[in-house]
């Protein structure tokens, strides 16, 4: 305990003088840039970005959601591996991962569940009908082909429908617009290696790219330490993946286009569902497709988008018996997704743009377990299905470049709930005279039970572990935000803050033994984000953001689980030459609650990560890479009883021809 104290101290200790250095640091910057100012140069341009808030292409100045991108540039800077990785960066978002890299993590945006939260690729609903609360594991979902990310935090279920309360992750992939082909390798702590090919072709009509990558570890114990008795072994923890994308595009005409989409992610893991076993592992196997036709008509006043998406997710866990257990345990579970969607954009407006369409949404569910607990033999099984018919439509409004508004308006029906109505309003006011965009959005949201969640069950040699709930209905919420944008010194200055409220009813809680999903809580959400870019000069780069975030369960007034108060992220990019660039990144994740290892409630404190990465371009067709993870090899556990990365590094080079 006495130890435990004292560590905590250090890092509260060092948190303060980080964040107080910092301080010194960027009010000198600033005071000499504002000395400086009327010689300095513009090295930050404002550079319009589209993003897909609004599943058209829409300037970013015109939502009125915090939007973060991360494109395949950055990707490549910061040496980002998985996809949990890179957005951890981001202001809102908290990463949970029950061990390292390869293994289960979940993601909490602005405090809500990590069920909370919608992931696309390529517009392609990544989630797993089969999953037991309907929750993405990011940890599956490794960096291959990729444009870049975008990352909307607030609620966008009018636009999307379920899932959406706290935000939408999506992925992006490259449409080529040259030849080329890339190879890239690194090596690594733990036998660690990342293989990375990718081929591009572009003729008269027809577009295509394609991307296959591995990614292996031998990994380390993902339990701590403090769980393993004296005498006890330490095995590691594996883990192998190997993705595959496909890209097609046709112009058909000159008005039409033809896109056919396919990726794939298979990853296997080993697992310790006690403090160790050795024999555990998981494999999951992820299929996403979607085939797009568009076409522009009646003189290019009207787009009309016809798209079928289908996915397909294979999960797999077993447990054989070893020295620790005479037991054997297998469960499969198999999620399927088929969407259909159409879509009108109607341009006829000046100062409008109009969307409308509708959804056709069909999911199954397949489970299957076997147990065999010493020649005690338990089996089960169970398939469900859903169908949920959609109708939304959306306005974009423009005055001039002072005011965007964004309205839209959604009714999803599920064949086992009444209909749910959704919308949003998202005003933007620009201020030209002092280059500041205020921005303001309400919504509401919805998340429609799991069917495992309705339909579920799971056994152990005691009886039941679980079982579902068929009288489950949606949760929902309703959520508020204001914030500003602004830029300085000529644009070298970007400064951010948003507030957020967000409040949440009818939370759907697992109950009891046998544990019973019921709606027993309703929460209360708030914070604020801010995040501070800062360019002095064309060879340093400052990045800071701050999130804090306060989450209680109106019922019983406690903290709702895994939500820290406080995270602090900071980068520092220095470019000493055209052809070097170091990156130094640290993290600080404040204290938070959550479920013991071993059961009940207990109080995590904070920690601190320092990474460093460095790339040396050869010229634009070669560079090689470093990157040192957990710089302090310090200790700590992102979720009770799972041990967080230690110290870690690889070296990799990439080549263009």
């Amino acid at each position: 305990m006495i130890l435990l104290t004292i560590t905590h101290g250090r890092i509260r200790m060092f948190t303060k003088l980080a964040y107080f250095l910092y301080q010194i640091i960027f009010i000198s910057i600033i005071f000499f840039n504002l000395i400086n100012f009327a010689n300095s140069e513009q090295y930050f341009t404002a550079e319009e970005i589209f993003v897909t808030a609004t599943r058209i292409n829409t300037p970013a100045k015109k939502i009125g959601s915090p939007i973060s991108i991360i494109d395949s540039k950055e990707i490549d800077k910061m040496q980002f591996i998985d996809l949990s990785e890179a957005i951890s960066h981001i202001p809102g978002l908290n990463k949970v991962s029950i061990g390292n890299t390869g293994h289960q993590t979940s993601v909490f945006i602005r405090g809500t569940n990590s069920n909370h939260s919608l992931t696309l690729i390529d517009g392609i609903e990544m989630g797993d009908p089969s999953a037991s609360s309907g929750a993405f594991d990011y940890g599956n979902i490794f960096l291959g082909m990729i444009d870049r990310l975008e990352v909307l935090r607030g609620p966008q279920a009018s636009t999307y429908g379920s899932e959406a309360i706290g935000g939408v992750v999506n992925i992006i992939t490259p449409v080529p617009f040259e030849d080329y082909f890339l190879y890239q390798m690194n090596l690594g702590t733990n036998s660690s290696h990342r293989e990375k090919l990718e081929i591009a072709r572009v003729f008269d009509r027809v577009k295509f790219i394609s991307s296959i990558s591995f990614n292996a570890s031998d990994g380390d114990s993902i339990t701590s330490p403090r769980f393993r008795g004296a005498g006890s072994f330490d095995e590691k923890d594996s883990f192998a993946n190997m993705s595959g994308s496909f890209k097609l595009n046709l112009d058909l005409y000159d008005t039409t286009d033809l896109n056919f989409i396919f990726h794939y992610f298979d990853t296997k893991a080993e697992l310790d569902p006690t403090a160790e076993d050795p024999d555990a592992n998981s494999t999951a196997t992820q299929y996403f497709s979607k085939v797009e036709i568009s076409s522009f008509l009646f003189d290019d006043i009207v787009n009309n988008i016809l798209s079928l998406n289908l996915s397909k997710i294979k999960r797999e866990f077993f447990n054989y018996p070893d020295e620790l257990s005479n037991t054997f345990q297998s469960t499969l579970d198999d999620g399927e997704r088929i969407k259909f969607t159409s879509r009108s954009d109607i341009l006829y407006f000046q100062d409008h743009i109009l969307s409308l369409g509708f959804e056709y949404e069909h999911e199954k569910q397949d489970n299957t377990q076997f147990a065999d607990f010493s020649g005690f033999v338990i089996e089960g099984s169970s398939s469900e299905t859903s169908v949920t018919k959609t109708v939304f439509l959306q306005d974009t409004y423009s005055y001039s470049n002072s005011f965007h508004v964004i309205g839209d308006l959604r009714y999803d029906k599920n064949q086992r709930f009444e209909g749910e109505f959704t919308y949003r309003l998202s005003p933007v006011f620009y201020i030209k005279p002092i280059n500041t965009r205020i921005r303001a959005a309400y919504g509401t949201g919805f998340r429609a039970p799991a069917l495992f969640e309705l339909f579920g069950s799971s056994t152990t040699a005691f009886g039941d572990s679980f079982r579902g709930n068929r009288n489950l209905t949606p949760e929902k919420s309703k959520t508020w935000e204001l914030g500003f944008d602004t830029q300085l010194l000529k644009n070298n200055l970007f400064f951010s803050m948003t507030y957020f409220d967000t409040e949440i009813d009818d939370l759907i809680v697992a109950s009891g033994f046998p544990t019973v999903p019921i709606h027993s809580l309703n929460a209360k959400i708030n914070g604020i984000e801010t995040q501070t870019t800062l360019i002095p000069t064309k060879k340093i780069k400052i990045n800071l953001s701050h999130t804090f975030t306060s989450s209680e369960n109106k019922e019983s007034g406690t903290a709702l689980l895994r939500r820290p108060k406080h995270k602090l992220d900071f980068d520092l990019q220095i470019t000493p030459s055209e052809k070097l660039e170091i990156i130094n990144y640290v993290q600080y994740i404040g204290k938070t609650s959550d479920v013991g290892f071993n059961g009940g409630s207990v109080y995590r404190g904070g920690y601190i990560i320092s990474n460093i990465a460095a790339n040396y371009k050869i010229n634009n067709k070669l560079k090689f890479y470093g990157k040192i993870n957990n710089i302090l090899n310090n200790k700590y556990e992102v979720a009770d009883g799972f041990k967080g990365q230690d110290r870690s590094m690889h070296l990799g080079f990439k080549k263009i021809w």
